[in-house]
């Protein structure tokens, strides 16, 4: 499937008639982000890096202000996340040499650390207020051609020491959406002929951990939507 996502986006790119092409671009930059709750949760927190990313399409002009800028990127996003869970729970255990189930709590504590290298197509338009100035919106579809979620669990009976603590590792990658899709808004600032800075903010419309993955201390479905700023500079090849 990778194989063929890459192949199509290509083609998508290098293969559309030549003579709509006004102009090659290249683009790297950093890009901050991370999987966004559509609830506020108690006891969690994430803390967010800085990733890195490379695009390259083409200008279509279609008016002198209205331009069709295609394109392709790839990059690489890492966050962490921290989750505390507490619930009641009834513990079986000797009293005395007796067995007895006695009404205590559990905390879980979770950490995680997702690691993702996507494959983007995005088929943004471009309005340019003046020959600096410009804005960008439009939709683009990802597919994380690497994904990893190593999760930490440590479960701890009431204030410790009724039962030894449990500690579990697993890897949740599975539980990631491989394909994504949503919109994004940025602007462009032209240094020159040849160079731009470009800022970008990217928001998913499909979930980005499958349903029923996370829930809340009231067994609530959480959802999660990936959100991200690209900061980047754009190289213009020579204009045909």
């Amino acid at each position: 499937m990778n194989k063929l996502f890459i192949i199509l986006s290509l083609i998508f790119l290098l293969y559309l008639p030549q003579a709509l092409f006004s102009q090659i671009y290249f683009g790297i930059g950093t890009n901050y982000g991370g999987a966004m709750p559509t609830q506020i949760t108690e006891n969690s927190s994430a803390k967010i890096f800085p990733g890195a990313y490379v695009s390259f399409g083409k200008n279509i002009k279609i008016t002198d202000k209205i331009k069709f800028i295609p394109q392709i990127s790839t990059d690489f996003r890492w966050f962490n996340y921290y989750a505390s869970q507490k619930k009641d729970t009834v513990v079986l255990t000797n009293i005395s040499g007796m067995p007895a189930n006695i009404p205590t709590y559990y905390t879980a504590n979770i950490t995680g650390k997702v690691r993702l290298v996507g494959f983007y197509i995005e088929i943004p338009f471009m309005y340019s207020f003046s020959d600096k100035m410009a804005i960008t919106t439009g939709i683009y579809s990802s597919y994380n051609a690497y994904m990893s979620d190593d999760v930490d669990i440590n479960v701890k009976i009431g204030e410790g020491g009724l039962l030894p603590d449990v500690d579990s590792s697993y890897n949740n990658k599975n539980n990631i959406n491989i394909f994504e899709a949503g919109i994004n808004i940025g602007g462009k600032y032209s240094i020159n002929d040849k160079y731009v800075i470009s800022i970008e903010a990217y928001r998913s419309l499909s979930r980005f951990y499958k349903k029923n993955s996370f829930d809340d201390n009231l067994g609530n479905d959480i959802s999660f939507y990936y959100t991200q700023i690209r900061l980047g500079i754009i190289y213009l090849f020579v204009q045909k």
